[in-house]
């Protein structure tokens, strides 16, 4: 995972040269010539020029040997924002899934540190890991708590009541889920 998200940080760091390098003036001249040879034809020779006339500083043309002038300054910059916005985009989902995925390794880490030094029981451990899984469905959490507690109302409160005092669960999940509790209690 270190190499996946070492290399999604490198892609965009890759788009902010390819923008740094690519689209500020004069730094742009090499670049701009090179792409727009891609789209002169063989007849014609790119070239960058300075225009005062106009809002744009610097126009890439297609010249041919009679000096006709074809614009292509609008390719370029395309051309540009795509060679930044493609290693950015998969350089950023890079470094999201990666991100992810280190902090659930870490957090799956801690809860086992947790139970090796009896910090929390391995009951408790099903019902952070079902409250993480299931975060956004407000009862999510009690039912989580009802399936991985075989004991009474009054064990399941407690152990509720341990998350919340540990920090594990916010307030507001506590009160969601102890009212899941209470509600179940009474409907089953």
């Amino acid at each position: 995972m270190r190499g996946i998200l070492a290399f999604g940080i490198f892609l965009i760091v890759v788009a902010a040269a390819i923008l740094i390098f690519g689209l500020v003036p004069p730094t742009n001249e090499p670049i701009g010539e090179f792409l727009a040879g891609f789209v002169c034809e063989a007849n014609e020779d790119p070239q960058l020029i300075s225009d005062s006339t106009t809002n744009q500083d610097l126009i890439y043309y297609c010249v041919d040997a009679a000096g006709n002038r074809r614009d292509i300054s609008g390719w370029v910059i395309g051309a540009l924002t795509v060679l930044y916005l493609v290693p950015f985009t998969a350089g950023l989902a890079m470094t999201i899934y990666a991100g992810t995925m280190l902090r659930r390794r870490q957090f799956e880490a801690t809860l086992q540190h947790m139970i090796d030094t009896g910090q929390i029981s391995p009951q408790s451990v099903d019902i952070m890991k079902g409250m993480m899984q299931r975060r956004f469905d407000p009862y999510a959490f009690a039912e989580t708590i009802t399936a991985a507690s075989h004991g009474d109302l009054s064990s399941r409160l407690k152990q509720l009541d341990e998350a919340l005092d540990k920090g594990l669960v916010s307030k507001d999940e506590y009160d969601r889920a102890r009212e899941g509790l209470l509600r179940n209690f009474t409907q089953g």
